[in-house]
């Protein structure tokens, strides 16, 4: 029987995997892989700062692409944003919308924005992030919403 079930899983690995298959899920790993390791040694120098983590989103972009997500914050909360890319990225920006206004943003040539801001009232919030440079469709970015 364990000899039968070994087969099978050998025979379903193979057949998971498959020809040409494994360097592109190996590759996808590999930058979020890289794009989690940024976003923990965000968290690593705010926690000290007081801050706590509230979410965070990874995801992959293509080039001059942009995305939102919405969060109720809390009036008089501290928030801290933190953007990270994988190694074909160049430049990620982040920006803070309240009632469709822009209240803060990072706009930097640069693969690593951050945003700060205290809320003034408890509202939703949208957090766009815009993959402003990508070399090879699509990007993999992430960020970490940070509250204090």
């Amino acid at each position: 029987m364990r000899h039968r079930l070994l087969a099978a899983s050998s025979l379903f690995a193979a057949a998971m995997l498959g020809v040409g298959a494994t360097p592109t899920l190996a590759s996808a790993q590999t930058h979020a892989d890289l794009v989690w390791s940024q976003l923990k040694k965000a968290y690593e120098v705010v926690n000290p700062q007081g801050f706590s983590s509230r979410n965070y989103i990874i995801g992959r972009m293509n080039d001059d692409a942009s995305d939102s997500w919405t969060f109720t914050l809390s009036k008089g909360t501290e928030y801290k944003i933190v953007g990270a890319c994988d190694k074909d990225c160049d430049d990620l920006d982040v920006e803070v919308l309240e009632d469709g206004n822009s209240i803060e943003k990072d706009v930097l040539t640069d693969d690593h924005p951050v945003v700060g801001f205290s809320a003034k009232k408890t509202v939703v919030y949208t957090i766009k992030v815009t993959m402003a440079s990508c070399k090879a469709d699509p990007c993999f970015f992430g960020f970490a919403l940070f509250q204090k």
